[in-house]
């Protein structure tokens, strides 16, 4: 079965619910650390800074395997134009959502939506995202808990 194509807007507020923390470090870093969403920082090299416990057990890669990566490191070249576009709307427009297809390290793939927000700590931007065909309801369920924390 296909992966719906609209990014969920629960997701999307949860992103913007988090960026509201933005230039706010430790506050940021509370709701990053306990949320049960999978989020990443990048900067402006696309080269992962921190990747919460979500992110890392969805990886299968720890935090500082992670830091030698950057995003796209392992998307099929065919993919790599979609994300250069979805970066450069990032930059131009502070925030971009989408459909997307993860690929990691140990040959695993999935597809995810995912919201980002440029400079939610300076230099340092934030991409939330869920596996395309997770339950809406157990989303909201978690929304709930990211708004919460």
């Amino acid at each position: 079965m296909p992966a719906p194509t609209e990014v969920p807007s629960l997701l999307r507020q949860a992103a913007e619910a988090i960026s509201a923390t933005r230039g706010h470090a430790l506050q940021l870093r509370d709701v990053f650390d306990r949320s049960q969403i999978p989020m990443v920082l990048v900067d402006n090299d696309r080269r992962y800074q921190e990747v919460n416990p979500a992110a890392r057990l969805l990886a299968r890669m720890s935090l500082q395997e992670s830091r030698r990566h950057q995003i796209g490191d392992y998307a099929p070249a065919r993919d790599r134009p979609a994300l250069l576009r979805a970066w450069s709307d990032l930059m131009e427009r502070g925030s971009v959502s989408g459909r997307y297809y993860l690929t990691f390290q140990d040959g695993a793939a999935m597809w995810i939506f995912y919201a980002a927000v440029a400079n939610a700590l300076p230099g340092q931007h934030l991409v939330v995202f869920v596996p395309a065909d997770w339950p809406g309801e157990e989303l909201e369920e978690i929304h709930g808990v990211v708004l919460a924390v």
